[in-house]
């Protein structure tokens, strides 16, 4: 469906090679999804830190 109008579209309409198009768009959702994972480790990873009672607190746990 296509989001500003709320009709479908099809895909060859806009591409030539559809099969290349949607191996495409699943590389891409693969690679934003593997960031989002990244991120949320790296924040949970941060948080564990900066929860740490017996660790002395740095400037950026101040700031969370």
């Amino acid at each position: 469906m296509d989001e500003t109008y709320n009709k479908s579209v099809k895909i060859s309409d806009y591409f030539s090679d559809t099969e290349k198009f949607i191996k495409s768009v699943s590389i891409l959702k693969r690679q934003v999804g593997f960031d989002l994972l990244d991120v949320s480790k790296a924040a949970a990873d941060l948080m564990a830190y900066c929860d740490n009672p017996f660790r002395e607190k740095k400037f950026f746990c101040s700031i969370l």
